[in-house]
């Protein structure tokens, strides 16, 4: 009976032993490693680029929104009426907007150089630049314009080499290292902007989301003999636009809410000397405003803005005939 029973048992445990599905576990050692093991294997740390720093008369590109070009580093006779004992320089740049539209967001912030940006010396006082003269105020510059700046700014320790930084409200720095008393040409050539809807002289423009609705039409556009400067500008020709606002009021056009723009045919921005007092007459109310250019123009474009307006509002008048 006891021959019989192990017999049974052991006849169970071979059946039951090939019946199974499960394989055997494989235990690792040196001589059997695990294949599907993953291997970890440690990279070094990638060094940090270098940043770039350009020299005079090198074109920097940022995001294809903007570029920058520093144009001179010279010392200037000018001082700042609260520091008169202190030697300052003058920075001119050549400020190229390619692509940003009034809705782009570095757009939504003003400072004294031009919307959205700023420019600094290092090793000098962080005071906001200062304009050498009224002719290189601030200028706005419309997408597919440039412009150029004149700004004065403390003379920084090291007196031959100035370095600089051109900083945007998106975290991009562009750096510049110059040597001082050298100078480019800026490269004045171009194209008008071509925005979709343009309007024409004497053609009027609602402005409908201002405070309250008013109209506003260029009524002509005059060619000047320009004057006479002391300054080291080299502007070539003078204009006077003539504006018309009907249902705005006089205060508003003195307190000058609005921003206008004149662009030449070579797509560069000019610069406003002067504002004639409002007059009121029956038409509406009338204002003139300065402009100088570079060179003379065969036609023209104004870019006009409503402070009031939402910002990717703007408006475009296109003159190509013009007033002696």
């Amino acid at each position: 009976m006891r021959k019989v029973l192990l017999t049974v048992t052991m006849i169970m445990i071979m059946i039951l032993a090939g019946c199974s599905n499960d394989e055997p576990e494989i235990l690792e050692t040196q001589e059997n490693p695990v294949k599907d093991k993953p291997t970890i294997i440690l990279k070094e740390e990638e060094p940090e680029p270098e940043p770039v720093i350009y020299g005079l008369g090198e074109r920097a590109v940022v995001r294809e929104d903007y570029a920058v070009t520093i144009l001179s580093v010279e010392d200037t006779e000018y001082r700042l009426p609260w520091k008169p004992e202190q030697k300052n320089i003058v920075v001119e740049i050549l400020f190229e907007n390619l692509s940003m539209d009034e809705n782009h967001e570095v757009f939504h912030y003003e400072t004294g150089l031009v919307t959205g940006f700023n420019l600094s010396v290092h090793n000098a006082d962080p005071y906001p630049p200062v304009v050498l003269d009224e002719a290189y105020g601030h200028v706005f510059t419309p997408a597919g314009t440039k412009s150029v700046h004149k700004l004065v700014f403390e003379a920084p320790e090291h007196p031959n080499e100035v370095r600089l930084r051109f900083s945007d409200y998106l975290n991009e720095n562009l750096l510049f290292n110059v040597e001082k008393g050298k100078r480019v040409e800026a490269d004045l050539t171009g194209s008008l902007p071509e925005p979709e809807k343009v309007y024409g002289k004497g053609e009027p423009m609602v402005i409908t989301k201002a405070a309250k609705d008013y109209l506003l039409t260029v009524q002509a556009v005059k060619r000047l003999e320009p004057e006479s400067s002391e300054s080291d500008k080299e502007m070539v020709a003078e204009y006077e636009v003539e504006l018309l606002f009907l249902n705005m009021d006089i205060r508003r056009v003195m307190n000058r809410n609005f921003q206008l723009t004149f662009i030449d045919d070579q797509g560069n921005t000019s610069y406003t000397n002067v504002f004639s007092y409002p007059e009121e007459t029956d038409e509406g109310v009338k204002i003139s405003m300065f402009f100088t250019a570079n060179a003379e123009s065969d036609k023209v474009m104004l870019h006009y803005t409503d402070s009031l307006l939402d910002r990717d509002e703007a408006f475009y008048i296109l003159i190509d005939d013009f007033e002696e």
